[in-house]
């Protein structure tokens, strides 16, 4: 726990949080996050995407700019990678299947990732996941994308910005000429990985930022959360002006990533903290993955086998989901991410 970043892990926290009760919310009706902090029903997913890129990416930046950047260190990258994200993500699907079973094709697609990799998710099927689509197809084609401009006779800041710049201009043209009004609605587009890397990578741009430039990181985190002030507002809050499905493709989308990514300087100066939150936020930030998985089984299992929607409504509902999904949260986290996690060092 002391190598954690407290500032980082309130992000993380918030996120977690916020996708918890938005979920939460269509079978209570309530939402008490949002009377504390009323943000967007988007907003947790969006900046978990921030968040992870800007983790990740510092990684993948040091070990690029430290050695040649083969093939072997893009595999070597990715199982670490997956040492960390698959062994939840396979038990929680196992658990989803077993509640909720569902025909071979319906949940196929979710052994590989490509559940959501052109459109939506399969509907009716944990359809939490596609995020995690997301990012597990990022972090596989961003290192191979790197590993390709290695052998490129150019600076290495160079290869860094136009692998970057590819992955955020290469999803927005991609809205702009597949979008069709008849076809895909705001949910596909948000949702279809294809179309989506672009919020990762703006993560990944400001670890290329912190890692690279430390003069201006260390400007940024001075006042970095208030340059785009007015805007973030917009996307945390839900007061951006009403926009046409081309405009929240091609701008919305990456606006939002960048307003996103311009707290992470001022968060990330925030080391540790000594007030009676920071034990309570860096626990949530630590079973974060776990409680994100984990969410959507315990509504099901709490429902199906307890009743509960019955038995209890409102916010004692929603407390009861709430420490459920910590408590499983927890446990997981504590006898089977952890150990998995310690095997990647092996």
């Amino acid at each position: 726990m002391k190598s954690r970043v407290w500032g980082l892990d309130l992000l993380r926290a918030v996120a977690v949080l916020g996708v918890l009760l938005s979920h939460i919310q269509p079978h209570t009706q309530v939402n008490f996050f949002q009377k504390l902090l009323p943000v967007g029903p988007i907003f947790g997913v969006e900046l978990f995407f921030v968040l992870s890129g800007f983790l990740i990416g510092q990684i993948l930046i040091r070990e690029f700019c430290e050695r040649r950047f083969e093939f072997s260190a893009a595999l070597g990258f990715m199982r670490r990678r997956w040492y960390r994200t698959l062994p939840n993500y396979y038990l929680f699907f196992l658990i989803t299947l077993l509640i909720q079973p569902v025909p071979f094709s319906t949940f196929a697609p979710f052994l590989v990732f490509f559940q959501n990799a052109f459109t939506k998710p399969i509907a009716g099927f944990y359809g939490v996941t596609w995020s995690l689509t997301i990012e597990e197809i990022f972090y596989v084609s961003f290192p191979l994308a790197l590993v390709v401009l290695a052998r490129f006779r150019i600076s290495i800041n160079a290869k860094l910005w136009v692998s970057i710049i590819a992955f955020i201009l290469f999803p927005m043209l991609a809205r702009y000429f597949f979008y069709d009004s008849d076809v895909y609605g705001n949910a596909d587009y948000r949702k279809a990985v294809i179309l989506r890397l672009d919020a990762i990578a703006f993560g990944v741009l400001f670890a290329l930022i912190k890692v690279r430039y430390a003069l201006i990181w260390k400007s940024l985190s001075k006042q970095g959360m208030w340059l785009l002030f007015p805007f973030w507002y917009f996307f945390m809050f839900n007061r951006a002006p009403v926009l046409k499905l081309e405009d929240w493709a091609l701008i919305y989308f990456p606006l939002c990533s960048a307003c996103m990514a311009t707290m992470l300087p001022f968060f990330d100066s925030l080391k540790s903290n000594a007030s009676i939150f920071s034990k309570p936020v860096t626990f949530l930030a630590a079973i974060s993955y776990s409680l994100y998985l984990c969410h959507i089984p315990v509504i099901i299992i709490v429902n199906r086998y307890l009743n509960t929607e019955k038995l209890l409504t409102g916010h004692y509902l929603e407390f009861v989901y709430v420490c459920l999904s910590i408590l499983l949260a927890y446990l997981v986290f504590i006898a089977w991410e952890m150990p998995m996690t310690r095997l990647r060092d092996r």
